[in-house]
């Protein structure tokens, strides 16, 4: 009983969600997927899929990012594989009343432009203050963006996912 009131006062949330290498994501996404009924896609994972039939061995060294980064650059001119894709998975998410939020990765701020036009989303930046980082070369671009929200991931990963929480439930 208490589980189907809580679904109809529920509304859907779409996130697109953003972050430098390492900041902890999916780790929130995860926590989140406690609290709530969660997918969690890529606009990567259709060129992840073509990269493997392609030969990739799914190892993100440099050489395999530079050829997914080539890869959905491709896709992108040619049919606009990665924004269709999502545009797909906005609507299966519509279609499952079990979901409760949808996160969608986009690292180009170009891409998410194309995005928030096509379906109703909010953006959430992820940051974390970090040493040693490994960047990468579409990292420079994630804070080319004005987000609707930012969360800053500093605290231990406990404290960090309570406060994630409440900025889930507070976003509309």
């Amino acid at each position: 009983m208490i589980e189907i009131l809580y679904d109809a006062i529920m509304e859907k949330k779409v996130i697109i969600v953003n972050g430098k290498n390492d900041v902890g994501k999916d780790a929130l996404i995860d926590i989140a997927g406690k609290e709530f009924k969660v997918l969690n896609v890529s606009s990567v994972d259709p060129i992840k899929m073509a990269a493997t039939f392609l030969g990739w061995d799914s190892v993100k060294d440099d050489r395999g990012r530079q050829f997914l980064i080539e890869l959905k650059e491709a896709a992108v001119r040619y049919g606009d594989l990665p924004t269709e894709h999502m545009v797909d998975q906005y609507e299966f998410f519509l279609e499952k009343k079990e979901y409760h939020i949808m996160f969608i990765h986009i690292r180009e701020p170009k891409e998410i432009e194309k995005l928030v036009k096509r379906i109703p989303a909010k953006t959430l930046l992820i940051t974390r203050k970090m040493e040693n980082v490994h960047d990468h070369k579409k990292d420079d671009e994630v804070c080319d963006f004005k987000y609707d929200y930012t969360f800053a991931n500093d605290k231990p990963l406990e404290e960090s996912g309570k406060d994630f929480i409440k900025l889930l439930q507070s976003i509309k």
